[in-house]
């Protein structure tokens, strides 16, 4: 395959156009073109040299992902299934709320981390995506929405595969993203979440541009927690929270724990306890996922009661907790759902 010119910057592209022997203006109007006008190839770039659109065609990729399945929730959930120019699936997510328009994309074909609660988990990790694979996922949703009046405002790497296990990558499309003559999305507007990599998270505090960071606890007691997550056999909570603290001092930001609350699982008063103390320390927000179905079939969501409950107990003393409602359930919007749904249908 090509390269794919959608992961570039701006600096990337001045640098590809002098390398081609033409001035670094050019290479702005490139870039102009892509994130601006959001063209899918270089013959629409009508100020560009014609013979420079020629040479870029044959060196960069700009459409690698098809469409595969399209779906709508009741909510106005949308999620699409691409198929990949090698023959994988990934998904992306488009979560409307208001005046918030977010996006959940994908940064593996698959994922290594075994989580029990997670479909994605049952695919194994098939390769990672590169940063213009990712950033296509956007440029996608965002030219479904511009059609509409609409764009989009939050982008959340927490679809298909550990983001800090693909960190380059990563790195590089959050750094496209925030391009103020590009996408200019804020460094507020974008979070990546990570399982809980412990060196992924202290190498992200130190060369990453400064997004917000999600990490995925969901299991305040080392052998809860393993049980659900096997990252946890070698990082344990202790381990994880060391490097949520070097993050912290690191960085200046507040990082979110994410906890997926599961009934008699995670969602009990002796969890909740054990999160209490973990976060109340520290200057974290906790966000409080109910379980949406999609891993395990032994793993069943907590009532609201439960859920309620647990919430009371973990805000004491606790900077920020917040519950997320769960959306796109009619459409198995959870991560990696209508790509394990698709590959039981074509096998």
């Amino acid at each position: 395959m090509e390269k794919h010119g959608l992961g570039l910057t701006l600096k990337d592209w001045e640098a590809e156009v002098v390398q081609l022997g033409y001035p670094a203006y050019r290479g702005q109007q490139v870039f102009s073109w892509l994130f601006g006008q959001l063209v899918d190839s270089f013959d629409s770039m009508i100020n560009v040299p014609k013979d420079l659109r020629t040479k870029l065609t044959n060196i960069f990729s700009l459409q690698t992902l098809k469409v595969s399945t399209t779906q709508i929730s009741v909510d106005g959930t949308q999620k699409w299934l691409f198929e990949t120019h090698d023959g994988h699936f990934i998904e992306t997510v488009y979560i409307p709320d208001g005046e918030r328009h977010s996006i959940c994309v994908s940064s593996q074909v698959g994922c290594a981390m075994g989580c029990k609660f997670c479909s994605t988990a049952k695919m194994g990790l098939k390769r990672s995506l590169s940063s213009g694979e990712i950033i296509e996922q956007f440029i996608f949703v965002q030219n479904h929405l511009r059609k509409l009046g609409q764009s989009l405002s939050n982008i959340i790497f927490m679809g298909m595969g550990e983001p800090l296990h693909n960190i380059d990558a990563v790195a590089q499309a959050c750094r496209v993203l925030l391009e103020p003559k590009g996408p200019g999305i804020s460094a507020k507007k974008i979070t990546v979440s990570t399982s809980g990599l412990v060196p992924g998270i202290k190498k992200w505090a130190e060369l990453a541009p400064k997004v917000k960071l999600a990490i995925s606890l969901n299991g305040s007691e080392n052998p809860v927690r393993t049980s659900l997550m096997p990252v946890n056999k070698v990082y344990s909570i202790e381990d994880l929270f060391e490097a949520i603290d070097f993050y912290i001092n690191k960085t200046g930001l507040i990082p979110t724990i994410e906890f997926v609350l599961i009934a008699q699982k995670t969602c009990t008063l002796s969890e909740a306890k054990a999160l209490r103390h973990w976060v109340s320390p520290r200057r974290v927000k906790v966000n409080l996922i109910p379980y949406n179905g999609g891993g395990d079939p032994q793993l069943v969501s907590p009532t609201p009661e439960e859920v309620e409950a647990f919430k009371t107990e973990v805000e004491k003393g606790v900077y920020a907790v917040m519950v997320r409602r769960p959306r796109g359930r009619d459409i198995a919007a959870a991560c990696g759902q209508l790509v394990f749904l698709n590959q039981k249908v074509t096998s």
